[in-house]
Order: structure tokens, then C-alpha cells, then sequence
């Protein structure tokens, strides 16, 4: 009898800590929990409307697909929460993002970005006041195709230009102790809508002696480098930049009395924005390479276009200017098509990971 005492208290302890363990609890305690819904506004002039031409190739678009949403202190702005929403819907009001998040009661600073971009970088992710968007520089095998604009632009970065990168952002936003799964909103009670904090300018330029070119690249400076992710457009002054980008080619002319060939150029590029007081810097860069391994580099000062409506409301950027291509040394004269337009070569971006 003695020896049986032990074991029975054995048991009796498993069988406590197995009726414990089998408390039935929620897979989401509601409590501290609260429901985030971001609508996409997918909106994007010459991205997904608004193109110059519907005929030409058009910029790929993908709508995104996670957000991180984070809730910060007002006063330093430091993240004290923070979730990764994937799950995907849509309804009659557009497609939106959401999930669920942990809180505190009290007033935050909310704040939701795009991930899962190569391109757009984000620095200082741990800060909502602080939070910027960025780009990197380009790297040497696109440096290798810009060896005389190199030589005659001013100071500044030569980046990649940033994709398409959505985000909301909100101050004094008001979470309540709450013993149900409640909803986040916005000060005027709706849910949160992500817009891009990156614009697509649309672009072109006519060109004479197109047969003389094999390829195409363009920078434009007086750029935004990068932007305050919790306040769209609030750049920093000293971070100038130039957007690099190739051009594609459509409408060729053969032109009998000068045998010659004129193509326009094209482009859709994309940028933080404009620096609003970095005035008389928004020089496009034009570098050819050419078909006997020489280079020609055209720039052009279109300051002033920013301010007509053309560019100011369709952001369409169309050059009145013809640049005409020198005939490289041993071209046939007269043209000839050498090499020929079909040859002409794709300049793709590398981005370092």
C-alpha cells in the first residue's frame, strides 16, 4: 500500500495539469487586438491611366502585395507596435490589404508601407518621424554606358529610379481598451487608403540619324533623392539627384532627301519628385552609343516645362527639341541603316540586393 501512495499522487498531478492544458482559448485573444483595413488607391498616372500613347509600351505594374503597419509614439516617434498584413480582398470600394494588430490604449502615430521591393529601400525603419524612402546608386555597368554626361553634369548621385511604392500615414490616431476585436480608423472614421508617394513622368524626344544609334540613355537632375515616408513630399534639400533610365524607340521615318532616319524616343520613368527650389537644374541628359563604339551626348534644360499645364497636370514631358545624330567615323554616307535599327540594344538595370 505503501508503494502505491507515490504513484497515485503521480496521477492525480497529470491529470491537474492535463485539465489545464485543455482550457479552450481563442487562436485571437480580442483583447489588445484591433482590425486594420488599407484600401489601394491603384490610381497612377501613366502607369495604370492617363498614358500618352495607348499604343506603346507601357511601364509593367504590380499591385502590391504586403504592407508593414506600425503605431508609434507621438512624442519621439519610435514604433512600440508594428504587423505584416498580406491577407488580400476587394470590394465595390477597390482592393485593400488587412489584418490584425496588437495595441495599447492610448494615441499613436500610424504609418503603413509597401514591402518586397529591390529598388525602393527603406532606412531608419525603427523611427516614424525619421522614416525615408530611397534609391541607390547605379551600378558600374550602367556607369559604362554614360562616359561623356559623366564628364559634363553637375554634382549629385546618378540612382536608380525607385518603383512604385505605397504608403498611408496618420497622426493622433486613438486606440481604446477594448475587450472585443474593435477597428482602427482614421481621425474622420474610414479606413486607411495607401497611395503611391512615387509619380510617372512620360517622356519623348525626336531623333534624326536613328540608323547611327545602338542604344539609348537619359538622366534627368533636380530630383529628389528621397522622401519622408510619413509625410509625402518632404524632401531634403541637399539630396539632389539624377534619375537614370533608357529610352525605347517608336514611329521611324525614312526620310528620301536626306536619306536619313527619324525615330521618337521614348520613356515612362519614375521619381521621389521634384526639389520645389532647386531651380534651373531640371536638365535632361541624352548619351547615345553609337554604332561604331563612339558616344554623343545631348542635354537640354526644361525647367520652364514644369511649370505648363501639359507637365504640371498630365505629367507628360514632350520635347519640341530634334536632336541630330552626327554621322559616326566609316558610316555609309548618306545613312545606309548601319548597324540598323533592329539592333538596337535594351539597356537593363542591375540592382544589387
Amino acid at each position: 500500500m505503501r508503494g502505491r501512495i507515490p504513484n497515485m499522487f503521480i496521477l492525480i498531478i497529470l491529470a491537474l495539469l492535463v485539465s489545464i492544458s485543455c482550457e479552450h482559448r481563442e487562436l485571437l485573444d480580442p483583447q489588445g487586438m484591433h482590425y486594420i483595413r488599407i484600401y489601394l488607391d491603384e490610381d497612377i498616372r501613366n502607369v495604370t491611366y492617363g498614358f500618352y500613347n495607348p499604343d506603346l509600351e507601357r511601364p509593367e505594374y504590380k499591385s502590391p502585395q504586403v504592407f508593414r503597419a506600425v503605431l508609434a509614439s507621438p512624442e519621439t516617434g519610435r514604433i512600440v507596435s508594428e504587423k505584416y498584413l498580406s491577407n488580400s480582398g476587394e470590394d465595390e470600394r477597390g482592393r485593400y490589404i488587412d489584418g490584425y494588430m496588437p495595441a495599447m490604449a492610448g494615441t499613436y502615430d500610424f504609418l503603413a508601407y509597401q514591402m518586397g521591393s529591390v529598388v525602393t529601400l527603406v532606412e531608419n525603419a525603427d523611427n516614424y518621424n525619421t522614416m525615408r524612402a530611397y534609391t541607390k546608386q547605379i551600378s558600374s555597368r550602367l556607369m559604362e554606358y554614360l562616359p561623356a554626361t559623366r564628364q559634363n553634369i553637375d554634382e549629385g548621385r546618378i540612382v536608380n529610379q525607385p518603383d512604385l511604392f505605397f504608403h498611408s500615414a496618420h497622426r493622433g490616431i486613438k486606440v481604446r481598451n477594448n475587450t472585443y476585436i474593435d477597428t482602427l480608423l482614421t481621425a474622420e472614421g474610414d479606413y486607411f487608403t495607401a497611395h503611391s508617394m512615387v509619380q510617372s513622368y512620360y517622356i519623348q524626344v525626336r531623333v534624326s540619324g536613328f540608323e547611327y544609334i545602338r542604344s539609348a540613355v537619359s538622366l534627368l537632375g533636380g530630383l529628389a533623392g528621397s522622401s519622408k515616408i510619413s509625410g509625402h513630399g518632404e524632401f531634403e534639400m541637399s539630396d539632389s539627384v539624377y534619375v537614370f533610365f533608357g529610352m525605347k524607340y517608336t514611329g521611324k521615318e525614312r526620310h528620301a532627301a536626306s536619306e536619313t532616319t527619324t525615330a521618337t524616343l521614348y520613356a515612362t520613368f519614375n521619381t521621389f519628385g521634384k526639389l520645389p527650389d532647386a531651380k534651373n537644374v531640371y536638365a535632361i541628359c541624352f548619351e547615345f552609343s553609337l554604332s561604331d563604339g563612339s558616344t554623343q551626348m545631348e542635354r537640354i534644360d526644361i525647367t520652364d516645362m514644369f511649370d505648363t499645364p501639359i507637365v504640371r497636370d498630365k505629367q507628360w514631358i514632350l520635347l519640341e527639341d530634334e536632336i541630330l545624330i552626327k554621322p559616326p567615323e566609316g558610316a555609309d554616307k548618306g545613312g545606309g541603316l548601319n548597324p540598323g535599327v533592329d539592333d538596337w540594344e535594351d539597356v537593363q538595370a542591375e540592382i544589387t540586393m
